[in-house]
């Protein structure tokens, strides 16, 4: 009898790295899909138009949402690589996250470089996202461009974030 894989474990970084970049595909989605929602809901509320200018609007605004698509792409990693110290929304559910190749956090140019790799992986050849299960080192393109590493995200123990967040009021050697 077959044992069923009811949790799903992520022992490989690439599948947690594939993982991470569908959820964040996901959200990226619904970002898109609520700007061109709430232009559309702004034009049709704010003016009075005809209806047969409303039906334009509604077309419009399908192409509004394939033309601001990138935008929205590059600005998502970007700031969530920049601002998160290395991790998206979909790299911290899968508890992985990016470093500069020195090990430090990355900088905003480099989470920018890394976004403008995404995109051309992403809207140029998808294919190219194949590249980390061809190398040895499991980088991709972005990981090139941007001087970075995707990394496990380690945890800090409960003793260790009790000491974070612990005021020191006397130095170490008073103290004892």
């Amino acid at each position: 009898m077959r044992k069923s894989n009811s949790s799903f474990n992520f022992k490989n970084i690439l599948t947690k790295r594939v993982a991470a970049f569908l959820i964040d595909l996901g959200l990226i989605k619904y970002i898109n899909k609520g700007f061109a929602l709430s232009w559309e809901s702004f034009l049709k509320s704010f003016f009075i138009l005809p209806p047969e200018i409303s039906q334009k609007i509604g077309n419009l605004s399908k192409s509004l949402s394939i033309l601001i698509l990138p935008l929205i792409f590059i600005s998502y990693f970007t700031f969530m690589h920049f601002l998160g110290n290395g991790k998206t929304f979909g790299k911290f559910i899968c508890q992985i996250k990016i470093k500069e190749n020195n090990g430090d956090a990355p900088s905003f140019i480099n989470c920018l470089l890394r976004s403008l790799a995404y995109s051309l992986c992403f809207f140029i050849g998808p294919f190219l996202f194949l590249i980390p299960f061809i190398t040895k080192d499991g980088k991709g393109i972005q990981d090139w461009v941007s001087n970075t590493a995707v990394t496990e995200s380690t945890k800090l123990k409960k003793e260790d974030m009790q000491k974070e967040r612990q005021l020191e009021l006397f130095e170490e050697e008073r103290a004892s």
